[in-house]
């Protein structure tokens, strides 16, 4: 009884297990999403939300610049992301703690190509590749803004940044997500929408003196209303002079 028991027991082991060797860990799988198009290992296909592509020639579009690009790794961590525009740019990312994953800072520019690749391994350390190609699409609408700070420009310590839209904004926090404001000195602030063609930074206080600014807007592929996409960035630098506050009281005042 205690052989055939023994027989039973090695033929029920795999062939791995038999000669102590370790299961097969399966490659990481990668996923890259921008806008509709989905990529993904391990055949890397490519197919848009609910449809496969089957030609290899199909340009696929994103019709959703705005949401730029994510990577993200199942089974394994992400050891490389190159992500670039059709002159060869590499496109700003942040990476997840542990190689989680990977996402675009800002939205697409519309009508430019890409290329994404990433790379990523497994616990065993296989690496496993995966690369979307695609165009972005080019909007019948759009909108730009513009600021009356000038670039180099001196001001008092209660200037606003102020920037006016060419077309109301009715996606609000889109917008804001896409405005970057960097000082020398620590400041808190905040947006402040006055209409919906123009929004105002002001500081909590007031800005302190001689503070370097430097305020960039990447409106390039935001989508600021439905279908309305903006089509240029902002980018202004200027400085805070001395601290000059003059207080007024209107009550004691007579005529």
């Amino acid at each position: 009884m205690v052989a055939i028991l023994g027989l039973l027991v090695a033929a029920c082991q795999s062939p791995a297990a038999r000669h102590g060797q370790a299961a097969a860990v399966p490659p990481a799988r990668i996923t890259i999403t921008t806008g509709n198009l989905t990529f993904s290992s391990p055949a890397g296909a490519a197919a848009h939300r609910g449809s496969v592509v089957t030609s290899a020639l199909h340009v696929l579009v994103d019709r959703r610049p705005d949401l730029g690009i994510e990577v993200s790794v199942t089974g394994g961590r992400l050891v490389r992301v190159s992500a670039v525009n059709g002159a060869g740019r590499a496109v700003a990312g942040i990476r997840g703690a542990g190689g989680a994953g990977w996402r675009a800072e800002w939205a697409l520019t519309p009508g430019q190509a890409y290329r994404v690749t990433a790379t990523a391994v497994n616990p065993r350390g296989r690496s496993s590749t995966t690369t979307g190609s695609f165009r972005t699409l080019t909007p019948r609408h759009t909108f730009s803004a513009m600021t009356s700070l000038g670039t180099g420009q001196v001001f008092g310590v209660g200037m606003p940044i102020m920037v006016t839209f060419s077309h109301p904004i009715t996606r609000k926090a889109e917008v804001e997500r896409s405005l970057e404001i960097w000082s020398s000195k620590p400041v808190t602030g905040a947006w402040y929408w006055m209409s919906n063609i123009q929004v105002w930074f002001r500081p909590r206080t007031y800005w302190p003196a001689h503070t370097r600014v430097r305020f960039e807007a990447h409106l390039k592929g935001v989508q600021g209303a439905r279908g309305i996409y903006g089509h240029a960035n902002l980018a202004q630098h200027f400085r805070i002079g001395s601290s000059l506050v003059a207080v007024a009281s209107a009550p004691p005042h007579i005529t």
